[in-house]
């Protein structure tokens, strides 16, 4: 009877409460919130991916823009994204252009330090089949400095040592572009770089190339590898070498006022040995062939005479003085009249091309133009008007 009411107690399988593991809320808090930090860490770093792989694409088209003067990787007439970098409208153009063609190619650059000034120079070829007018070299320093003060010319090389301003390079032609500086003070850091930009048109389309970074340092000043010294500072054989000298006349030549001198060579053979015996008087030495230099020290110093070949356009030799100032233009002329009494002297800059000039800038500031058009303006009418 016992054994019968203890069975009727008993629970039976299925009656008895279902095992369950054991749980900690605590860690499955932790892992649903590791799972959810994973997935924004992979979501972020897709987003990053995308805005880095659209910056780079801006970048690159903005930077051919600027250089090119249009977009030439994009094939729609107008661009526009929402915030998200989605394109939303892009109309297709009718070509589209292929990858720019470098008209201007920068081959070298040079730079020298001659008294107060800092010259640097740019070698360029024009490695189309047309014509590039116009250059002009832009300059700043890194630090934005308000006193840095320029100016640039292009030069065109003809026998190898002869050098013209132009503003033109022909196809396949090559120039070298100078640009002169003062000196930086060196008050706040031992060294300045320079940022330029050359900007050229080619068939009434601007367009520009970037000037590698040059560095001038304090200890650059008094380097005998960056002074313009033609004499004592290589060895005698390569005195003659055009690669070697051509690059330190262009930077005496970019620091001096000139003048051409006619000494009427062709219509009296003796005249020149006339003016062999003046710069044998005087310290001249021949540096290459037809071109002298002043290199010690008097009031001579750093003068330049060149006798130019004879041209299409100048049927006689003639001498070209570089003098340092106009007072010492005035002695070496004097001193060349005691020798040519009836030598003929020619101005650089006509009346009717300096009124041009003139005209030309008077019109910018009528015009209401950037300011830096008007400097640019400036310096052209101080370069003819003295």
């Amino acid at each position: 009877m016992d054994s019968m009411d203890d069975d009727m107690f008993v629970l039976s399988d299925e009656e008895l409460p279902i095992s369950t593991p054991k749980c900690n809320p605590i860690e499955e808090h932790l892992t649903r919130a590791s799972s959810d930090v994973r997935t924004r860490i992979e979501r972020a770093t897709n987003d990053i991916k995308e805005v880095q792989d659209m910056t780079r694409r801006i970048l690159e088209s903005l930077y051919k823009q600027a250089r090119y003067g249009e977009d030439v990787t994009s094939d729609s007439d107008s661009d526009l994204y929402t915030i998200n970098g989605q394109l939303v409208v892009k109309k297709k153009k009718y070509e589209v252009s292929k990858l720019p063609h470098e008209f201007l190619v920068i081959n070298s650059n040079w730079k020298y330090v001659f008294t107060d000034k800092w010259v640097i120079g740019v070698e360029l070829t024009n490695s189309s089949n047309k014509k590039i007018n116009n250059p002009q070299v832009y300059v700043s320093l890194k630090e934005d400095d308000d006193n840095l003060r320029g100016m640039s010319t292009f030069w065109k090389l003809e026998n190898e040592i002869f050098s013209y301003q132009t503003n033109e390079i022909c196809p396949s032609g090559q120039v070298v572009a100078t640009v002169v500086l003062d000196l930086p003070k060196f008050d706040k850091r031992p060294f300045y770089d320079i940022y330029g930009t050359i900007v050229y048109e080619v068939e009434e389309r601007e367009y520009q190339i970037p000037v590698p970074v040059i560095r001038l340092k304090i200890d650059d000043t008094i380097d005998n590898g960056y002074q313009v010294k033609f004499l004592n500072h290589v060895d005698p054989t390569r005195m003659k070498d055009v690669h070697v000298i051509s690059p330190m006349i262009l930077a005496l030549r970019s620091t001096s006022i000139e003048k051409n001198v006619d000494i009427q060579m062709k219509e009296d053979p003796e005249r020149k040995k006339q003016l062999v015996k003046f710069l044998k008087k005087y310290p001249f030495q021949e540096i290459h062939t037809n071109v002298h230099f002043v290199q010690t020290t008097g009031c001579l110093m750093h003068c330049l005479i060149e006798i130019l070949p004879v041209s299409p356009v100048e049927k006689g030799e003639k001498l070209r003085i570089s003098s340092r100032s106009s007072h010492q233009m005035n002695i070496i002329i004097g001193l060349l009249r005691e020798y040519f009494p009836d030598m003929l002297t020619e101005e650089n800059v006509s009346p009717m091309n300096a009124a041009m000039v003139l005209m030309e800038e008077l019109k910018l500031y009528l015009e209401d133009t950037s300011t830096a058009n008007r400097q640019l303006a400036r310096i052209a009418t101080d370069l003819v008007i003295p």
